[in-house]
């Protein structure tokens, strides 16, 4: 009876919906994602894997950024550390149960541009496994089932030799096959970070005394009045009031493109006070912000 109530409690369980929220952190090839595309939510069950997180996540970043390869990280309650949560397998209750905080972020979503010690480091059998079907190593079910009769984790993976593998049994082809993808991921340089393992460590590097991204300070730049006699921001306001007249007031559900024009007047206009306030030329070309002072400004 003791065996059917606790299995009941668990199917219950994994059947709980919870809300994560989740940090794309901007760098690599998240690089010019929307500002409000970054921190988001997702709703999902606690007995749903985290192979179908991944896939929920990547659904919901905007169309430019859905082929950017990623992986997740899972934020634990202590010493704040977030660690890899590996698709082979696990399940979001490996991670999360339906207490989590309200507040502060769940998981970060960081660019997977390889599979680096770091990432391997926190990986199980199963998922060892996973990854190594993924290599194109011509590794049949009796390779992988010595792995896992020998309960090889990735941390035992990475002090391996083919030495090694050949006196579990493994044919000489696969053990150094093996032996060869140890070495690739022992090279690999880390990302940055990589070598820290909680939260708090990066933040000191810093000089912020902290367990959480919450109590980093805003940026905040200095105020300079507008005269009423700027000639770029009564431009500016002529052009406004010319598009007013135009269309009218603008409505919640205006046309982007209507919108659009009243933003880049603006923008402009901001560039070119700043421009005048701080004596250096700004250029919007595409993937690239130069200032210089103005007096080694090259004339055509």
């Amino acid at each position: 009876m003791s065996c059917r109530i606790d299995l009941h409690v668990k199917r219950k369980r994994n059947m709980t919906n919870i809300t994560l929220r989740y940090l794309i952190i901007p760098t690599g090839g998240f690089i010019g994602i929307p500002h409000n595309n970054v921190d988001q939510t997702i709703t999902i069950s606690l007995g749903n894997t985290v192979r179908n997180l991944h896939a929920q996540i990547q659904q919901q970043l905007p169309q430019p950024f859905r082929n950017v390869l990623f992986y997740l990280r899972a934020f634990r309650p202590g010493p704040i550390r977030y660690v890899a949560m590996r698709e082979g397998g696990n399940l979001i209750s490996d991670f999360f149960d339906e207490n989590i905080p309200i507040d502060g972020h769940h998981i970060l979503v960081e660019e997977d541009l390889e599979h680096d010690s770091y990432l391997v480091e926190n990986w199980d059998t199963e998922t060892l496994v996973d990854f190594l079907k993924e290599q194109n190593l011509k590794l049949d079910d009796d390779d992988l089932g010595i792995l896992r009769n020998e309960k090889i984790t990735s941390q035992d993976f990475l002090d391996m030799t083919e030495e090694k593998f050949r006196s579990y049994g493994l044919k000489g082809g696969p053990a150094m096959r093996l032996a060869k993808e140890v070495q690739t991921l022992r090279e690999k340089p880390k990302r940055a970070f990589s070598s820290y393992l909680s939260l708090s460590e990066v933040l000191a590097e810093y000089g912020h005394d902290s367990d959480g991204i919450d109590s980093i300070p805003f940026f905040s730049p200095p105020t300079y009045e507008i005269q009423d006699d700027n000639k770029v921001s009564k431009r500016c306001m002529e052009e406004i009031l010319g598009r007013l007249r135009s269309y009218g007031t603008l409505q919640p559900d205006s046309l982007e493109a209507m919108r659009n024009e009243y933003v880049v007047a603006l923008l402009h206009t901001s560039i070119h006070i700043v421009m005048d306030i701080t004596n250096k030329d700004l250029s919007m070309k595409p993937n690239s912000w130069r200032r210089k002072p103005r007096s080694s400004r090259l004339c055509n």
